[in-house]
């Protein structure tokens, strides 16, 4: 019996994944089409359902100001909920905004850390970020970076799930 319980929960876990899969492919064609409300309705639906790369176009949209007003407080309240997710395009986003100081101290340290998390996840517009903004940064603002993108991502967590359960 709980057998057949644990199907019917997959199953139905399954199809909720295909569903919002076919939602965010049809946000997206909304968008590309110029229909941004349509994608904005879309978008924040699964982003509230915890759909990370709806969130992160939320954040895209809001911070472009395409079909809505330009609200960079917004756009950084999706990036968040997509980087709590681990999307490294999210993160990047976020370093561009504390570069640029939208809706946050313009910190170049707390740039760099969000661009190494970035990097770290896959991110090579993050790898380099790093890069260049490393040769524009003192000492200080390096380590900095260095302990904000220990606490953004702490690499000794990254141990802790490669290592095997005792």
């Amino acid at each position: 019996m709980i057998r057949w319980l644990v199907i019917i929960a997959c199953s139905f876990a399954l199809g909720a994944t295909a569903q919002a899969q076919d939602a965010l492919k049809s946000a997206n064609k909304a968008y590309e089409r110029g229909d941004y409300s349509s994608a904005l309705s879309s978008w924040r639906g699964l982003a509230k359902d915890g759909h990370p790369l709806a969130a992160y176009r939320l954040g895209r949209l809001y911070r472009s100001g395409k079909g809505v007003a330009p609200n960079p407080k917004r756009a950084l309240h999706w990036f968040w909920q997509a980087a709590r997710q681990r999307m490294a395009a999210a993160f990047y986003q976020i370093g561009l905004m504390h570069l640029a100081g939208e809706h946050v101290v313009k910190d170049i340290a707390a740039a760099w850390a969000h661009f190494r998390v970035a990097g770290r996840l896959g991110d090579n517009r993050g790898v380099a970020m790093i890069g260049h903004l490393g040769t524009r940064m003192d000492a200080l603002e390096l380590w900095r970076g260095r302990q904000m993108s220990q606490d953004l991502w702490p690499p000794r967590d990254e141990a802790k799930r490669a290592a095997p359960a005792k």
